[in-house]
């Protein structure tokens, strides 16, 4: 049985370009169950905190003291990398082009990607009328949390916190890959 690996990013904007991760946290689960994580504030030097867009900042409400305490990019990305290699599989995220936007580049350098979460949720979403429409008419991208109340998914921790939101996206693609193998007469992944 293979495992499924839920990352999640807080970062200091939403550019790759010019912003940094301030917070990663990843969730292992087989079989369906969740069997381990992994959480650390990363420290990206004192440039990226100064140059943070204050949107993103207020959304995740880190404390940016306890950010400069934390270990520099380069050793957490070590970390995650030795966490990674104890629990091989496929990496996943919601959305997944933002959290590999940040992570395919150096220290990080992760390429081992399963679809996205989010694609797969909004097409069963859609095809339950679950979403409204974005101002184009077609319907939207649902959010972590919209995804969650539709697969009933809930006590995973504080939001936009990156431990809580990779727990949040596990359990949201382990109900819709659940709900997709009874849909076909067989067994989850």
């Amino acid at each position: 049985m293979s495992n499924g690996i839920y990352i999640d990013l807080e970062t200091t904007g939403t550019d790759p370009e010019r912003h940094r991760i301030i917070e990663i946290g990843a969730v292992v689960f087989r079989g369906g169950a969740e069997i381990a994580g992994f959480s650390e504030l990363v420290f990206p030097g004192e440039d990226a905190l100064v140059s943070a867009d204050p949107r993103a900042m207020d959304t995740n409400k880190i404390d940016l003291a306890e950010v400069r305490r934390a270990r520099p990019t380069v050793v957490v990305a070590a970390a995650l990398r030795k966490f990674l290699e104890a629990y091989e599989g496929a990496l996943y995220a919601s959305p997944r082009w933002f959290e590999e936007s940040f992570l395919k580049k150096a220290p990080w350098e992760l390429t081992a990607w399963g679809d996205c979460v989010m694609q797969a949720v909004r097409e069963e979403m859609i095809a339950d009328n679950a979403l409204r429409n974005a101002p184009d008419g077609k319907p939207k991208r649902p959010s972590l949390g919209e995804a969650a109340a539709f697969y009933g998914v809930t006590g995973c921790g504080p939001a936009h916190r990156s431990l809580s939101d990779a727990r949040k996206t596990g359990r949201i693609h382990q109900e819709y890959l659940a709900r997709r193998a009874v849909k076909m007469g067989g067994k989850a992944s």
